[in-house]
């Protein structure tokens, strides 16, 4: 027993020891080389210019040396203490490890290591960002995919399909730009895990990620890229729950938000809540910019009219 206990409390020592210099590595870090030359390259520029943004992470990622200073210590670190913390947000999913390794207002750098795919994939991913990306360590071969810009008057029932770009082969070091507006690829070929750090640029997104079927180019879903979008939804859903028609200037402010599946979910919201204050946007929203909107408006017209008419 007494064994035990004396492991037990050499552990928590241990432990205590391996979070302080965590905490220290964690402060060293923020204000280490790397981070400041990355802060120095991106400060100044347009949080709207992507073309700029993209240029800059480019430059980065193709210095190694630079690539080297940011994760060296890291690594070193962890060589000498397995208890080690690095100060990274880590996300696994199936055979990805991955780990935010630089925030910035204009880009987010992460690091993340791909297993190789058991098969090729069914469905190709349009993710709606550009990025730039660095394959640290890489084999096989990029394959490409390409369709059009999803616009202001995007349909999702009229979507152009996704067709065959070419390919690019992989090599240790390569450092490429991706317009995740308008291409998706995928890898095929690796003979060993992919060790890849890539710039996602936050300028001039697409409101939406496009999911397709590879076999034959169609679109089948998309999901939202504005996570403030998507979260006013929920609230406008809670207020009309609620019952709260003193609210009516959010929902009308939410109707014209410019993504286009935020102003008709706000309509829709509205006109279950307070159908008489709403109409009038409704009959502006028969002429908006968005095909969707424009026919979902349209149809619901004459309905809500006919239904105010007979109170």
């Amino acid at each position: 027993m007494q064994d035990i206990l004396r492991a037990t409390l050499a552990d928590r020592a241990m432990l205590e020891e391996a979070r302080r210099h965590s905490f220290v590595f964690a402060q060293a870090h923020r204000a280490s080389d790397a981070v400041r030359h990355a802060e120095a390259a991106l400060a100044g520029l347009d949080l709207a210019d992507a073309e700029a943004v993209a240029r800059q992470a480019t430059l980065l990622l193709d210095d190694a040396g630079w690539v080297r200073a940011l994760l060296a210590p890291m690594v070193a670190a962890l060589d000498r203490d397995p208890w080690f913390e690095p100060p990274l947000r880590v996300q696994r999913e199936g055979g990805r490890i991955g780990a935010v390794l630089f925030e910035h207002p204009v880009l987010t750098i992460t690091g993340s290591v791909v297993a190789p795919p058991a098969r090729p994939a069914d469905h190709l991913v349009v993710p709606g960002r550009m990025s730039v990306v660095r394959y640290q360590r890489g084999s096989g071969q990029i394959l490409l995919w390409r369709t059009e810009v999803a616009g202001p008057d995007f349909r999702a029932a009229s979507a152009p399909p996704l067709v065959p770009a070419g390919a690019v082969r992989l090599r240790d070091g390569l450092v490429r730009r991706i317009d995740g507006r308008t291409h998706a690829q995928a890898i095929e070929g690796a003979r060993a895990p992919l060790a890849m750090i890539t710039a996602t640029i936050a300028a001039d997104a697409a409101p939406f990620a496009r999911d397709f079927d590879r076999a034959s180019g169609r679109l089948l879903r998309v999901a939202a890229l504005d996570h403030g979008a998507s979260r006013a939804q929920l609230l406008l859903a809670y207020l009309r729950a609620a019952r709260r028609v003193d609210a009516a200037p959010a929902f009308e402010t939410a109707t014209r938000a410019p993504a286009y599946f935020l102003r008709w979910a706000a309509m829709r919201e509205w006109l279950a809540l307070d159908a008489r204050a709403a109409l009038p946007r409704l009959r502006a929203l028969a002429h908006d910019s968005n095909a969707e909107v424009r026919t979902a408006a349209r149809a619901t017209l004459p309905q809500v009219e006919a239904a105010l008419a007979c109170r």
